[in-house]
Parts: structure tokens; sequence; C-alpha cells
């Protein structure tokens, strides 16, 4: 499958307000104490390490189903950067949010094939929100070890966080591959196990 993201180039790429950047935020830290800039990259001041809903931006995204004869769906969605030690690589990850101020509260669409709820209830075809991973820790190698290992263990009694190899374009370029995969958060134990997300608590 193939997801393009389209978003004004300023959110990611403005020395001031892109999230995709070092940016404005690591100069000024730098300025306050240059030493600051032998400190591991994970652990810099950056406009790319910045959290919340402050660091998301307003985007369009369109996905495109490996599948023949399957529609594909377009919503306007939020984006953020993802990921902790990988948020300094060139190639991001990006996590996707539906929310009803973008139009669509949620997504209702099987975007994982063959993903199964845990309580066994059919398949999970209604996501708050998703990470387009760029592979974490195994970004320059084989990329998709974490999601080999969740397919492996997953008939066993546990949870595991289903994904799906895709390629991504960011307004208009080819960005590279990528995994699709679910998230673990309060709206994952609701879609999985019918629970309201209010009464759901991860630590």
């Amino acid at each position: 499958p193939i997801i393009s993201i389209i978003t004004d180039p300023e959110n990611l790429f403005d020395y001031e307000k892109g999230i995709y950047v070092m940016g404005k935020t690591y100069d000024d830290w730098i300025e306050e104490n240059p030493d600051n800039v032998n400190k591991d990259a994970f652990s810099k001041k950056v406009n790319y390490n910045l959290k919340g809903k402050e660091a998301e931006i307003p985007a369009s995204i369109e996905y495109f189903p490996a599948e023949e004869n399957k529609e594909g769906f377009n919503a306007n969605v939020g984006i953020r950067i993802a990921g902790a030690i990988s948020r300094a690589f060139i190639q991001k990850s990006f996590r996707v949010y539906f929310r009803k101020e973008y139009g669509k509260k949620n997504l209702k669409y099987e975007l994982i094939p063959g993903n199964k709820r845990s309580d066994g209830k059919g398949i999970v075809n209604k996501y708050k929100t998703f990470t387009i991973r760029n592979g974490g820790n195994d970004y320059e190698y084989a990329k998709i070890r974490d999601k080999a290992v969740q397919d492996l263990i997953s008939n066993r009694c546990l949870e595991t966080q289903q994904g799906d190899i895709m390629v991504l374009f960011l307004d208009g370029e080819y960005w590279g591959v990528y995994i699709l995969t679910e998230n673990y958060d309060d709206h994952y134990i609701a879609n999985n196990y019918d629970i309201e997300d209010e009464n759901v608590i991860i630590d």
C-alpha cells in the first residue's frame, strides 16, 4: 500500500515551527550553553523532539491499498513526529491522529489486512490513531524485524502490535519504505475489547 501525506512544507521544514528539523529550538538551546552540542542526538532540544498537541500539524492523508478492487480513503488529520531515539534519523516516523476538528473523529476502515480484534469479535476496522514507523532501531538494517517478531507471536495469549509494510510519499516526494502499525494506547484497548477509552489507564 501507499500513503500520501500533504501539508504546508513550512509545517515540516520551517526554521521556527517545522516539526521535522532541528530548527530554532536547537539554536536557542546551544546559545544557552554551547557545551550542549556534545550531547547525544536523542537528548538534544530540537524542533523534532517536541511532543504533545502543540507539536501536531494539520495534514491531508490519502491511502492507496495494495489489493485490487479495494477502495482507499482520504481524510484531513493531524500528524506528529513519533518515536524516541529514532526521531533523530533522517527518515522519521509519523503518528496520525483523527479528530473531529479535522473532519473525522475516527477512521472506519480495515487499515491493516487481517488485523483481528483481541476479544475475537471480528476484524479491527476503527482507528483513532496509527503510526507510520521508520523501523525504529532497525531503521538502517532490515527495518521489518519488529513486525516479523509481532507476527510470529500473534497467536499467543498476549497483546501484539499488528502492522503492514508500506511506502510513503510526503508532499509528493517519495519518502521510503515504512511500517504501518497500530498504537498501544487507550483507543487500542477500546477497539479491541469494547471498553470505553475513558475507563482505560496505560502507565
